[in-house]
């Protein structure tokens, strides 16, 4: 009874301050799934108290439209699983990272008001180290030298 109560009072906390999202993003102000997923993040270590057990069900509650439907179609399985989660959201919401679509990304990021100066060097941090993993080529390699 007390875990429900614990899982109850963190879902509260967290959907005020949450965007839901719906899958791929139809108009400004959508989140992509990136985006979605590293505002979890923040939420998660502001209030200090969401373990990764948590997470998925969390996730589950801020899905609608297409997202949740996909969710729902996998299985109730899924609400338990955060990587089977991420990953199912993953193969159907994100497009494919490029090093061109993660330069503009890392140089539109502007930090929000609710988010420190050590999360948003975090995740210009996480960015950067994307944009390293999509790197297809020598040319590509010494460009990003540049960024």
């Amino acid at each position: 009874m007390g875990k429900a109560l614990q899982n109850l009072r963190i879902q509260v906390a967290l959907s005020g301050r949450m965007t839901k999202f719906s899958g791929h993003p139809t108009k400004p102000g959508d989140l992509t799934l990136q985006e979605f997923l590293d505002e979890i993040e923040t939420c998660s270590r502001q209030s200090g108290h969401i373990s990764k057990e948590q997470k998925p069900n969390i996730i589950f509650h801020h899905l609608v439209g297409p997202a949740r439907e996909e969710v729902l179609c996998q299985g109730e399985h899924l609400k338990a699983d955060f990587d089977q989660l991420v990953d199912i959201l993953n193969t159907r919401f994100s497009p494919p990272e490029t090093v061109s679509s993660l330069n503009t990304a890392f140089h539109s990021r502007i930090q929000r008001e609710d988010e420190t100066l050590t999360e948003f060097s975090q995740v210009l941090m996480r960015l950067y180290q994307r944009m390293t993993n999509a790197v297809r080529g020598a040319a590509e390699r010494k460009a990003l030298t540049l960024v």
